[in-house]
């Protein structure tokens, strides 16, 4: 049960993070915003400069931009919504050397016209358990996931029914350089997840790897 909705009004983020500790539970937050010359990324939460955030039964949908943001800081997520926003990459998330970790949570229903729908990430790490990361589309590369040099690790739960327009339904993973035990690498380990089959299976593929690792588990 949400108790209250945060309103960005169409003019910038719901909500911003600074170098915040925070746990934030029950909220939607909704109608933000990006603006290219003031935040260009964004639109739901944003959270630059090492802040700390728990969510937990929070919403973020329908927002113009990234529905939640971070930079150089780390998000956990329980029982959360990430739906229904639109940004050229990371629909519903977007990550620049930063942790995510979803438990039981839905990634799903966010656009992206250039890459990652779902999620976008350019270094730092994703970890999800339980969750699900479906029916995200893009007109590029990475339906559910398009990753630059991002430790991905997915245990359980869903990672299907995603559309990319080039390559990658399921996930793109990039590594620039490096190797997996430096820095400047790219890792996607899963194990116990469903990737979809028939009506439900990735489009055009569940995975395309350019220089990382890719390893399935049961």
């Amino acid at each position: 049960t949400h108790t209250a909705t945060i309103d960005g009004g169409g003019q910038g983020p719901a909500l911003e993070l600074f170098r915040a500790p925070s746990q934030i539970v029950g909220l939607v937050f909704e109608n933000g915003a990006e603006n290219e010359t003031t935040v260009p990324f964004g639109a739901g939460i944003r959270a630059t400069s090492e802040s700390h955030t728990v969510l937990d039964g929070v919403r973020i949908a329908d927002n113009e931009g990234s529905g939640l943001y971070a930079s150089r800081s780390d998000f956990v997520i329980f029982d959360g919504e990430i739906e229904s926003n639109a940004a050229a990459q990371g629909g519903g998330v977007r990550l620049e050397d930063s942790v995510l970790e979803l438990q039981g949570s839905t990634v799903s229903l966010n656009l992206a016209s250039s890459q990652g729908a779902g999620i976008f990430a350019d270094g730092g790490a994703i970890l999800s358990y339980f969750s699900s990361i479906e029916s995200n589309i893009t007109s590029g590369s990475g339906g559910g996931l398009a990753v630059y040099d991002t430790i991905v690790v997915i245990n359980g739960g869903f990672v299907a029914d995603n559309l990319a327009g080039t390559t990658g339904g399921g996930a793109w993973i990039f590594t620039g350089f490096g190797d997996v035990f430096d820095n400047n690498a790219a890792l996607l380990v899963s194990t116990n997840a469903d990737w979809g089959s028939g009506s439900s299976d990735n489009v055009p593929n569940d995975v395309d790897v350019m220089g990382g690792v890719f390893a399935f588990g049961d």
